[in-house]
C-alpha cells in the first residue's frame, strides 16, 4: 500500500509539472501528423489534445466509473515522462523521484530510446520510452517482471492509445470531430499490444468495437456495447 500511495503522489507532482510546463487545458490545436516533432512538442500536442477530451468526457453524468478508468488507464505513469529526451532529464527526474524516497536514480538514451531506473525500497524499477516522431511506447518493469505497457499515436485527425497490464487491456482514440470510442478487454498476449510499429491500425474504430466493453460517444451521443468491468 506504501508503494501505492507513493507513485500516485509521484503522479500527481508530474500532473501539475507537465500542466505548467505545456500549458494543459483548453486548446486550439489540431491534431496533426507529427512527423517533423520533437519529444517536448509530441508530449504537448497529446496533453493538449487529452486533456480536454477527457474534461469534457468526465462531465457527463451518464458515464460511469469503469469508463472514466478505462479512459484514464496509464496516463499518470505517462506523465512522469514529462522529462525524457530534453537536457535536463537526469536533473529534473532526479528532483521528482528524490522526493519520493526513490535512490540510486540514472537516466540515459540510446538512439529512440530513453531508460529511467532507480531503486525503491527493495524494488529495482524501470521505465522505457521509445520515441519514433509520431509515436511513443513506454513499459514499466519492477525487478525485471513488466508491468505495464502503453503506446500513443498522433496521427491526422485522430491520436489514440493502448494501455495494457498484467489483468485488462484499454485503447481509445479521439478524433478531430469530437467522437470519442473507449474499449477494456482481460490482458492478453503478455502485454504485446502496441502501436509503435503499426499506428494505422487505431484509424477505424473497429479498433476498438471488437472489444469486450465499449463506450462511445459519437455526434454528441453516449452508448455502451458490453461492459466495462
Amino acid at each position: 500500500m506504501k508503494i501505492i500511495t507513493r507513485f500516485f503522489s509521484l503522479c500527481i507532482i508530474c500532473i501539475l509539472l507537465t500542466s505548467s510546463m505545456f500549458g494543459c487545458g483548453s486548446s486550439n490545436q489540431q491534431v496533426d501528423n507529427a512527423d517533423l516533432m520533437n519529444w517536448e512538442q509530441f508530449f504537448s500536442t497529446y496533453s493538449q489534445t487529452y486533456n480536454p477530451a477527457y474534461q469534457n468526457f468526465i462531465e457527463n453524468n451518464d458515464i460511469n466509473m469503469n469508463s472514466r478508468l478505462a479512459f484514464s488507464s496509464g496516463e499518470v505513469t505517462f506523465a512522469m515522462c514529462y522529462a525524457f529526451f530534453t537536457k535536463d532529464a537526469q536533473k529534473d527526474l532526479t528532483e521528482v523521484f528524490s522526493y519520493l524516497g526513490y535512490e540510486n536514480i540514472e537516466y540515459f538514451e540510446e538512439g529512440d530510446t530513453a531508460f529511467f531506473t532507480a531503486n525503491y525500497g527493495d524494488l529495482k524499477v524501470k521505465y522505457e520510452m521509445i520515441y519514433r516522431n509520431n509515436t511513443a511506447q513506454l513499459t514499466y518493469s519492477a525487478d525485471g517482471v513488466l508491468l505495464e505497457k502503453m503506446s500513443v499515436c498522433i496521427c491526422d485527425s485522430y491520436i489514440a492509445k493502448t494501455y495494457t497490464d498484467t489483468e485488462y487491456e484499454c485503447r481509445y482514440v479521439i478524433y478531430g470531430n469530437g467522437d470519442i470510442y473507449i474499449g477494456k478487454d482481460k490482458g492478453k498476449d503478455d502485454l504485446k499490444i502496441s502501436l509503435l510499429d503499426n499506428h494505422k491500425k487505431a484509424k477505424s474504430p473497429s479498433f476498438i468495437t471488437n472489444m469486450a466493453g465499449v463506450c462511445k460517444y459519437v455526434s454528441g451521443q453516449l452508448s455502451f456495447d458490453g461492459i466495462l468491468a
